[in-house]
């Protein structure tokens, strides 16, 4: 039975979180207006990998078995698991992650995802070249208003930013002053984090071309050196390889070194840069040879929310998603909380006790729900990088990485294996305490 519209809804960024929250309240019958600053629906980045816990959001919602036709087995939500190895010793496994119960996980194409999702969100709710730059209020009638760059402005009684760590609606949430100083200010809340990938696609047509063996990358593979390492796994139905190749410094806190204002935060650099990057003997001829096949890697130079966020709503509007929590991509988490955040959001919002009255209660309480959250997962990130770096508390050896990993499947369990409405049960008990909804 759908849901009756009582307030008007826009989100604010047409990525993976936007349009699963778009696709969410859909479900319930609810229409949202979605503005995305690009020309068509697109994301930043190439493949993408889900957990449990956003792979049964896709069930409940309906988008499940369309995102599953470009996984690498289309029948399952399985990868085969998780092989941790040093760079020069492929064939000597440190530890496997295995992806048994519910565990289990799937890798896509961001592209794809975006695709599979399309098909649930009403195209006519649907506005390109609209970035968001900031968001005022009306006392009197709680109406919000959005000003983007191109000089126009739409409204709303509710605004959902799930535009990425870029956001500079997060500034709501930090400083009274919300509006930006100009169309290029920088958004508050954000850091650089001391670390760096390379980013790119590899065809299974092509490696082998070019006499690389590509029968060890059919499964997730994190190859680990001093200061770095190198996530292998498998997209686009296995016809490709997604590689993502870090460069970290722990050396310094995150938000200690600021990047030079003429810095990109994204730029394509030369094959042999990247290889140059990964050299022997932490990483062996099997690993530079995969890496030559990238053709014009792109090479991220990655910001994360930091410090933690105070709140995650401000009035009628709430940050999800990157926006609210962007972390470091060490754990496969992010876009899995990013994906919590909209169902429950959306849940929260088709509730038929939500009204126009409370709704900023609502809002405030799915803030405290998930902030807690994800900031946690935020933070086990972190440390989840310091020991694929060689700085985890046990060591670098075989042996005190293979105990530090220990450590690493409760955090993979804790991030992956919540279940589907757990966070919806909490919320709807507080906001029954606190007499919002009887």
């Amino acid at each position: 039975m759908a849901t009756q519209q009582k307030f008007s809804i826009a989100i604010v960024g047409g990525g993976v979180c936007g349009l699963t929250l778009a696709a969410g309240l859909q479900k319930h019958g609810l229409k949202a207006h979605v503005y995305e600053s690009a020309s068509k629906f697109s994301e930043i980045g190439a493949g993408l990998g889900i957990g449990a816990n956003a792979l049964n959001v896709l069930s409940e919602i309906g988008a499940y078995d369309e995102v599953m036709k470009y996984t690498v087995d289309t029948r399952k939500a399985k990868l085969p698991g998780f092989t941790f190895v040093f760079g020069d010793a492929l064939h000597d496994p440190i530890y496997i992650l295995d992806n048994e119960g519910e565990k289990g996980s799937a890798a896509i194409l961001r592209s794809q995802f975006l695709d599979a999702l399309v098909s649930f969100v009403d195209p006519a709710y649907t506005h390109f070249n609209k970035r968001c730059l900031y968001v005022t209020s009306n006392p009197e009638t709680k109406e919000q208003t959005l000003h983007f760059k191109d000089g126009t402005t739409a409204e709303a009684d509710i605004v959902l930013a799930a535009n990425g760590v870029n956001s500079t609606l997060r500034d709501m949430m930090i400083a009274d002053d919300a509006k930006a100083t100009g169309p290029n200010a920088q958004p508050k809340g954000m850091a650089y984090s001391n670390c760096v990938s390379y980013r790119g696609l590899v065809t299974q047509e092509r490696a082998q071309a070019l006499g690389v063996d590509t029968s060890m990358w059919h499964r997730t593979m994190i190859l680990m050196g001093k200061d770095k390492h190198v996530v292998v796994y498998p997209v686009n139905q296995g016809k490709m390889f997604n590689i993502a190749a870090f460069v970290g410094d722990y050396s310094k806190p995150i938000g200690s070194v600021e990047l030079p204002p003429s810095q990109p935060l994204m730029e394509q650099v030369a094959t042999d840069e990247l290889v140059a990057a990964f050299p022997a003997p932490d990483f062996g001829p099997e690993v530079q040879a995969l890496l030559r096949c990238m053709e014009n890697p792109k090479k991220w130079y990655i910001n994360v929310v930091w410090p933690h966020l105070p709140t995650f709503v401000k009035g009628r509007v709430a940050l999800l998603g990157d926006a609210a929590h962007a972390m470091l991509p060490h754990l496969g988490a992010g876009a899995g909380q990013g994906i919590e955040d909209a169902y429950l959001l959306s849940e929260l919002l088709a509730h038929p006790q939500t009204t126009a009255a409370n709704v900023e209660d609502v809002l405030q309480v799915y803030s405290d729900i998930r902030r807690p959250r994800s900031q946690r997962i935020q933070d086990l990130s972190v440390q989840s990088g310091r020991i694929s770096h060689g700085y985890g508390q046990y060591g670098s050896t075989k042996e005190g990485i293979q105990q530090a990993m220990q450590d690493v499947e409760t955090w993979r369990e804790d991030a992956y294996s919540r279940p589907v409405n757990v966070d919806v049960g909490q919320a709807l008990g507080i906001l029954k305490s606190k007499g919002a909804f009887a």
